[in-house]
């Protein structure tokens, strides 16, 4: 058996002011999605070239041709092929200019435009390459024949890939969207978690507070240094209250921490009526718990034995390590005086703020990997129970 005594706050670290120094390879990182665009189409350029060359010589083979001049369709083919993706970066520019969809009635005109630029604009590359390239690796000059009527012919291909490109950058758009609208959608929803964690464990019983400067004002007369050492402890209490309202989890230890800051007002208004017993393991205190959780625990013990009832109260604070995670342990004892009444308010269906409140703490930091078992053995003993996986969740970290 060990109590946990007052324990030192810790503070998150802080942020690094940003300076205007820039990182040296910020233009390397900068430079490398272009590079793997670069070699993904150039890729792709290599797989069409080779494909169509493919389907040309097996006819060829297929027809006998076996002694054809090969090197004639792969030019071509590779010339169409690179030809066609040097006009993709100039195409991703437009789209992303001036995306059809931002203005139909402009946009319709202009990418028909864009349709018949292009077309012509490949069928310019492959020719001045071939003619290029024809001599040096076919072995003759390269002839185009009728260019008006090739360029006519070349467009009722261009006319069927050019715009299945500007429909490829509108799925990808759509992809994208969706997927950004899901991770906004995400991170509302977990910044509203956050809100209502933060609304939950902020929550200061303005009851407790009432009592608790009555009991000191009872003492500055008759006792000023009770009352002086009060007015410390409860300063402590809502300095520490203000600053793990802010902190989702925080280790066991500091709670148990802030838990014994609350207690010793509390026996100091009650006196002899309250006596604590706790059972730490030493191996749970580093496990990270949702902050503020035990002490509503506790005060809903107080609130319904002490406050109405007269009697004494024996609580046991337990923790330990399960397979499936934590287990903390509140177990109140109430020893009813002899002029007191025979019954007390029910507590079979916990409903208090306090418990609601944990409830749903554990609901939306943990899902359905936390349980709060809260029921009374008997009609003088109560038992609360939390069950608290190993692993606490990030909770939206870019709120803090």
């Amino acid at each position: 058996m060990i109590t946990v005594g007052r324990m030192p706050p810790i503070h998150p670290p802080q942020r690094m002011v940003p300076t205007t120094v820039k990182d040296p390879t910020h233009r390397k990182n900068e430079s490398q999605p272009r590079k793997r665009m670069a070699l993904l189409l150039f890729i792709i350029a290599t797989g069409l070239g080779l494909l169509n060359f493919g389907i040309i010589h097996t006819d060829a083979l297929a027809s006998g041709r076996s002694r054809y001049n090969w090197k004639d369709p792969f030019v071509n083919e590779f010339t169409g092929a690179y030809s066609a993706v040097l006009l993709v970066p100039l195409m991703m520019w437009l789209w992303k200019k001036r995306p059809i969809h931002r203005n139909w009635a402009t946009g319709i005109p202009l990418y028909l435009f864009a349709i018949v630029f292009f077309g012509a604009t490949h069928t310019t590359l492959m020719h001045m390459t071939r003619l290029v390239l024809y001599p040096m690796i076919v072995g003759y000059p390269f002839d185009y024949g009728a260019l008006p009527y090739r360029y006519l012919m070349e467009f009722q291909k261009q006319v069927l890939w050019i715009p299945g490109v500007f429909g490829l950058f509108a799925f990808i758009d759509q992809i994208r969207s969706s997927q950004h609208n899901k991770l906004m959608a995400a991170r509302l929803q977990s910044r509203l978690a956050h809100t209502q964690l933060n609304q939950l464990t902020q929550q200061i019983n303005p009851h407790f507070l009432f009592n608790s400067l009555n009991l000191i004002s009872s003492k500055v007369y008759g006792d000023p240094d009770a009352a002086d050492r009060l007015i410390g402890e409860l300063a402590d209490l809502l300095r520490d209250s203000l600053d793990l309202g802010k902190r989702p989890g925080i280790p066991l230890q500091e709670e148990l921490g802030f838990l014994e800051k609350y207690l010793s007002i509390m026996i100091a208004r009650f006196g002899n009526r309250i006596l604590v017993e706790r059972h730490i393991d030493p191996e749970s205190l580093p496990t990270i718990v949702p902050s503020m959780i035990l002490q509503p625990v506790i005060e809903n013990s107080f609130k319904h034995r002490l406050e109405s009832r007269l009697g004494s109260i024996r609580i046991s604070i337990s923790t330990r390590m399960v397979p499936q995670g934590l287990e903390i342990e509140i177990l109140d004892a109430f020893t009813p005086a002899e002029t007191a009444g025979h019954a007390y308010p029910d507590r079979s269906r916990p409903s208090g703020t306090g418990l609601s409140n944990i409830r749903e703490r554990l609901q939306l930091t943990y899902g359905d990997q936390a349980r709060l078992e809260a029921a009374p053995i008997d009609d003088d003993h109560f038992r609360t129970l939390i069950r608290l996986p190993l692993e606490f969740p990030p909770l939206c970290p870019d709120t803090y």
